[in-house]
């Protein structure tokens, strides 16, 4: 009797297993130092723009006035305040020593004196009386110099208002040597013509009759 044989049954065939292979130390460090490059020439570059930014923004700033003392150096025309004109300044001229210029613009004879005697009634004593260059005035005119008082021109004004039809005044430079100058124009009509004082006629003193002899 033949002996039997054992079956050798064959093994299942087994994957092979392969491990991954070490890349190259070489080959990775020169891929890190492009990278580094990159980097580095993208912070150069941003760097770069920072500085020409920063130039531009410092220039401009110094253009503009640096404020001083919380104020800047150019002053709005806004916030300009108008120069007031001059008033007049009170005088200290005494009232007999102002002086007054009159000036005959009418051709009516007398009419400068008249005005005069008007003025020194109300205690102006330094009075000079002329003619004016025109003899057709329409208006009385009175300029009053810079530093005469304010109460004085506005006496001698209502005297003129009262005696004239159009009164004009004004402040401005007076020349030789006056403080006040006036031009005469037409009366009203209730002081066309000056009114003479009258003078009082001499009474003849009776004379004593001689007593009769008896």
């Amino acid at each position: 009797m033949e002996e039997s044989q054992p079956q050798v049954h064959p093994m299942p065939h087994q994957p092979e297993v392969s491990f991954p292979q070490s890349k190259d130390p070489s080959k990775g460090g020169s891929n890190k130092k492009i990278i580094f490059a990159v980097i580095g020439v993208i912070l150069i570059v941003i760097a770069g723009g920072w500085l020409i930014l920063g130039n531009s923004s410092g220039g401009s700033a110094t253009d503009s006035p640096t404020p001083v003392g919380g104020l800047t150096s150019f002053p709005s025309p806004a916030n300009e305040t108008p120069t007031p004109e001059p008033t007049p300044t009170t005088s200290s001229i005494a009232k007999k020593d102002v002086r007054i210029e009159i000036l005959n613009g009418t051709g009516i004879p007398g009419e400068a004196s008249f005005l005069a005697g008007e003025l020194e009634e109300i205690g102006f004593e330094n009075v000079e009386a002329g003619n004016a260059d025109s003899q057709d005035e329409t208006e009385t005119t009175a300029t009053y110099s810079r530093d005469l008082s304010a109460e004085a021109a506005e006496e001698i004004t209502d005297t003129l208002e009262e005696i004239y039809e159009n009164v004009r005044t004004r402040r401005a430079t007076v020349s030789g040597g006056f403080n006040v100058t006036i031009t005469t124009g037409p009366r009203k009509a209730g002081a066309s013509t000056a009114s003479p004082t009258p003078t009082a006629s001499p009474t003849p003193s009776p004379t004593a009759t001689p007593a009769a002899e008896e």
